[in-house]
């Protein structure tokens, strides 16, 4: 059995707590991979529904907040994505971590949304783009009031291959920090393909120029997108649970002062689709 979904039902968050800002990079490969193919749906007492094109909507998970804080009514997220990347240990305890012990736990609270962890390797694209990470480092530096020796221990010491900050040792550590953190390895995918083909990423282009990564083609894509669904699948069977209960809940309150139509219709539009 076949269904298929409104795109504008499913909608996938994301917080971008990288130096660099991968959101709109991240976001052009999601929509780059969209319709998301055959996924399989399962319903409790039914056969299993089969949605062979999904589409789903892509927001930063701060205007998701925005919204709610206005007042105006939105469908929740299915999928909380974190985007992360420390350039070091201080960094990520100090500022990564308690952003994303708050984010974790307001989506572990809700129970009908998910979340993944995406643990990007920077030092590919500051390999492609070296003029624009320091360019970006920077601008930081001047915004925290850094000195130029400052500016220039830190150079160095990420130049460094033969202390323990070196590129290698230093992601290898925050994502096991997170894993550990987060006690949940399914949940926390590392990305160290995160980047542009050379030819096609001039110098002058920012890292949120809105071309579409070639990580989509690779191994590490393909497992994305994957994990994306194996997350988005079971959020079907717990949503129609949910708004089954909620059918015969309101349906049951028709007679009682103040029922409300609207919030009945809405639900039964959304459930007809498993129809």
């Amino acid at each position: 059995m076949e269904l298929s979904i409104p795109d504008s039902k499913i909608k996938v968050t994301v917080l971008d707590l990288t130096p660099s800002n991968h959101y709109n990079l991240f976001k052009n490969f999601l929509l780059s991979k969209l319709p998301l193919r055959s996924l399989p749906i399962k319903i409790p007492q039914r056969p299993i529904h089969i949605c062979q094109n999904l589409y789903i909507e892509v927001l930063r998970f701060e205007e998701i907040i925005y919204r709610k804080e206005m007042g105006n009514f939105i469908e929740e997220p299915w999928l909380n994505i974190a985007l992360v990347d420390s350039e070091s240990l201080s960094q990520y305890k100090g500022y990564i971590k308690p952003k994303l012990k708050d984010w974790h736990h307001t989506i572990v609270d809700k129970r009908d949304q998910d979340w993944l962890i995406v643990h990007i390797d920077s030092q590919n694209a500051i390999r492609l783009n070296p003029i624009n990470h320091q360019r970006s480092q920077t601008t930081n530096f001047q915004g925290q009031g850094a000195s130029n020796g400052a500016k220039k221990a830190v150079h160095q010491t990420s130049l460094s291959t033969g202390n323990l900050q070196s590129p290698k040792f230093l992601q290898s550590s925050i994502l096991d920090k997170l894993r550990s953190d987060f006690e949940d390895k399914a949940r926390i995918i590392n990305l160290d393909q995160l980047q542009m083909d050379p030819s096609e990423y001039p110098q002058q282009n920012s890292l949120n120029s809105g071309v579409i990564p070639k990580l989509g083609d690779s191994l590490i894509g393909l497992e994305l997108v994957q994990k994306i669904k194996d997350r988005i699948g079971p959020m079907f069977t717990k949503l129609y649970v949910k708004y089954d209960e909620e059918i015969r809940k309101l349906d049951n309150q028709r007679l009682l002062p103040g029922w409300n139509f609207c919030t009945f219709f809405l639900v039964k539009e959304w459930r007809k689709h498993f129809n």
